[in-house]
């Protein structure tokens, strides 16, 4: 299968069985049963899923909730306790023997709706806990710190989501997030693998796809619901990011889940 391109909320993603390649900026990296991803800030992200008809993909994406990640973070110590290492926004990280119990005790759990509502809040905090001991960890707790540059750019990027239908200038985003131009630039592509311009791009055509592939929508009215003016700007930009035309996707059968724009 080719890499296809998707977008991915905040979280921490686990692959049960499987595996994906991943792409992040010019980083290349793996995303299965041995590795988890730690997701800052909502971001599109190429990826080449690995998988058959007899070993088919699945696992857990957890969107964090700011109090839960805040409480446990305090139980463990306060921010002095977490590992003090730089992180972009994906950051893949091997998956400790430890972490990987407790995921397989939680997906386990959610097969029963009774254990689920019994000790399924349990297996959810032992799993968070486990991440905020993981290398990376720390960066899951700034994301929830108001003026952090992490937060920041995660506003800026809900801006973005939110708007991207409109005419949306980065000097307004860089504004917005009360950095220089250079700072926000520096800061943005840290956080998210690309510019702001390629952000918003990125944005609509994810979006664009999802109207086309999932709603049936008309390719010209899909492209004008996302903000492109020029028909023949959006079929370029569409086929260079997802390597099929829009007619294509929405004739070949291909849809690949990608609902995460629309949160």
């Amino acid at each position: 299968m080719d890499f296809s391109a998707m977008v991915y909320p905040s979280g921490i993603g686990f692959i049960l069985n499987g595996a994906k390649i991943g792409v992040f900026g010019e980083q290349q990296f793996n995303y299965d049963s041995e590795h988890f991803l730690i997701v800052t800030v909502s971001t599109p992200l190429i990826c080449q899923t690995l998988a058959s008809e007899s070993e088919p993909v699945f696992g857990l994406f957890i969107q964090t909730n700011s109090s839960d990640v805040k409480h446990l973070v305090a139980s463990m110590g306060g921010e002095s306790a977490l590992p003090n290492t730089e992180t972009r926004g994906v950051e893949p990280v091997a998956l400790s023997a430890e972490l990987s119990d407790s995921v397989v005790r939680l997906a386990n759990s959610m097969l029963s709706k009774q254990d689920s509502a019994a000790i399924g809040e349990s297996q959810l905090r032992e799993v968070l806990y486990r991440v905020l001991q993981s290398p990376h960890g720390r960066t899951l707790h700034q994301a929830m710190q108001v003026n952090t540059p992490e937060n920041k750019i995660a506003l800026v990027v809900d801006y973005i989501k939110q708007s991207y239908s409109q005419r949306i200038e980065v000097s307004s985003l860089a504004d917005m997030s009360n950095m220089s131009a250079s700072h926000f630039h520096r800061e943005f592509k840290l956080l998210t693998g690309t510019s702001p311009i390629q952000f918003i791009k990125q944005i609509r055509l994810s979006k664009a796809r999802n109207l086309i592939v999932h709603d049936c929508k008309q390719v010209t009215v899909a492209a004008d619901e996302v903000g492109y003016r020029n028909l023949s700007q959006f079929h370029r930009d569409f086929k260079t990011h997802f390597k099929v035309t829009p007619r294509q996707a929405s004739t070949s059968g291909y849809a690949e889940i990608d609902r995460f724009v629309s949160d």
